[in-house]
């Protein structure tokens, strides 16, 4: 795993805005960093963010240039396969990867976690279309007090291919602030206010 191997480095903080902090570290070999993102945002319920997590649908709604994923396989009600597709800007092509999540709830910290990493070799490429080959992204939210949550979003990826650096730089800038911005949106819809959980 490209994340744990990198502990000994680091976290240098490079950006702050809407009281969200941006930290980068380097990956070794590997030209594109790690990132994290750590906020604190308001929620109705921990069940809450659960549930927009669970519910594939939403994805569009909430996790930037992404399309509904496709799952693949249930392997449980906290474990599964899924297939995403990232729209890019022409002239780029699309890129797609399948992904492996997990989620779980410590018991300690009562800190929900997802975690998902790419699955290489699941699914056939599909044709004009890049497969994602690395990619790796964490979750941990954590109920405070007064319906405050603590954020942390951890994630790697390398795109792949040949891409300006511009908008390598925009879908790393951009995307992750949108994406937790939008998460706090969709966690408050009503819909989600009476989820609940059995591991939670």
């Amino acid at each position: 795993s490209l994340m744990p191997a990198q502990q000994e480095q680091d976290w240098e903080l490079i950006n702050e805005k809407d009281q969200i902090k941006v930290y980068t570290k380097e990956v070794q070999g590997h030209e594109v960093k790690s990132m994290k993102m750590t906020c604190e945002i308001d929620g109705n319920s921990l069940s809450s963010f659960v549930a927009v997590f669970q519910d594939m649908s939403s994805y569009p709604d909430w996790v930037y240039s992404s399309s509904a994923p496709g799952l693949l396989k249930r392997i449980s009600d906290q474990e599964i396969y899924y297939y995403v597709r990232s729209e890019f800007p022409w002239p780029l092509s699309d890129r797609d990867f399948v992904v492996h999540n997990k989620v779980w709830q410590d018991s300690q910290t009562h800190t929900f976690h997802s975690h998902s990493r790419v699955l290489n070799d699941y699914l056939d490429e599909v044709d004009g279309v890049v497969r994602i080959k690395e990619f790796e992204a964490a979750w941990a939210i954590t109920p405070l007090s007064n319906g405050r949550y603590n954020l942390e979003y951890t994630f790697y990826t390398d795109p792949g291919g040949r891409i300006p650096n511009w908008i390598v730089n925009h879908f790393l800038d951009i995307g992750p602030f949108k994406t937790i911005k939008s998460l706090e949106a969709e966690a408050r819809k009503p819909k989600y206010s009476n989820a609940s959980f059995s591991f939670v």
